[in-house]
């Protein structure tokens, strides 16, 4: 009677334990696939921050490029001046 009642608690263990375990691999699946989306989240927002980077990259060198055509600009309308003056 005693090893029966034993048997049972033992089983019930068993079941209670294998449960606990499925439990705790179904959690670890799931914090497995939220730290591959972060992952995934986190490369998205380095890419758009370098891409933000090198945009304002490229505009600052597009607005250093129109600062010197305007210069040259200038220097050619004042050399042509300046010879006009000399004949």
């Amino acid at each position: 009677m005693i090893t029966m009642a034993f048997e049972v608690l033992l089983m019930v263990c068993v079941v209670t334990m294998t449960a606990a375990v499925m439990y705790l691999l179904y959690r670890v699946a799931i914090l497995t696939t939220q730290v591959g989306m972060l992952q995934d989240w986190s490369g998205e927002v380095s890419y758009e921050l370098l891409a933000q980077e090198q945009a304002r990259e490229v505009a600052l060198m597009r607005d250093r490029m129109q600062d010197i055509e305007r210069e040259l600009t200038e220097l050619r309308d004042w050399s042509d001046s300046s010879a006009v003056e000399v004949s």
